[in-house]
């Protein structure tokens, strides 16, 4: 029998839990259980946790920290989905398309293995974009970020927009096998709860895990 939570018997409160966290296992099983499509869940989940880490990086706002250096996000935990490549300058900003935050980021350097030989870094050109739009692949790792500029900072709700607009750009890259995390960088800690249960416990639980958080 299914177990109770919703139409098909998912549990929604633990699901959004391990859509938060990106938990790609604990979605998978929670859609075994449940009969639903366990690759349909893991898909749907950055969208189901998209309100509520926007609404999270919103209200940190300034507590944000300006000398973050992590190739992940400070906000959720994330791994960047794009590069900016900001204004005259071209200062390179990575971006979260989960929770649309943005945090500088040293040239030469892989957010996700942290290697800087530039001997070791690969750039995938779009014949049509040129510098202006491409994938920064690292050869260590074999992951890839894709590199577009712009002139202004994307306010973060259109961080995702342009992630799906650059969808080519994945499509070269996995070509070349090259591939993007499809889990978070770090175990933020998040527990979903009900309404009115007290979440002290797992505040401080996140604190922990995020040491900025206790600044």
């Amino acid at each position: 029998m299914p177990k109770p939570g919703g139409p098909e018997g998912l549990d929604h409160l633990a699901y959004l839990d391990a859509a938060i966290c990106q938990d790609v296992d604990r979605i998978r099983a929670l859609g075994a259980r449940a009969g639903v499509g366990p690759d349909r869940l893991v898909a749907l989940g950055g969208l189901a946790a998209l309100p509520l880490l926007q609404a999270c990086r919103q209200r940190l706002g300034t507590r944000l920290p300006r000398d973050w250096t992590q190739g992940y996000c400070p906000v959720c935990g994330a791994w960047p989905a794009l590069a900016e490549i900001r204004g005259l300058e071209r200062e390179r900003h990575l971006r979260c398309a989960r929770c649309g935050a943005g945090w500088r980021f040293d040239w030469l350097r892989c957010p996700f293995c942290g290697g800087g030989d530039h001997t070791r870094f690969e750039a995938l050109v779009s014949e049509a974009h040129g510098e202006t739009r491409k994938v920064e692949a690292c050869l260590s790792c074999r992951g890839y970020i894709k590199s577009v500029t712009s002139l202004q900072p994307w306010p973060p709700e259109q961080v995702l927009i342009e992630d799906a607009a650059t969808v080519d750009l994945d499509v070269v890259a996995l070509g070349h096998a090259f591939a993007r995390p499809d889990r978070a960088a770090v175990d933020v800690g998040v527990k979903v709860v009900p309404a009115g249960r007290s979440a002290g416990t797992t505040l401080s639980a996140l604190g922990r895990r995020i040491p900025w958080l206790g600044r």
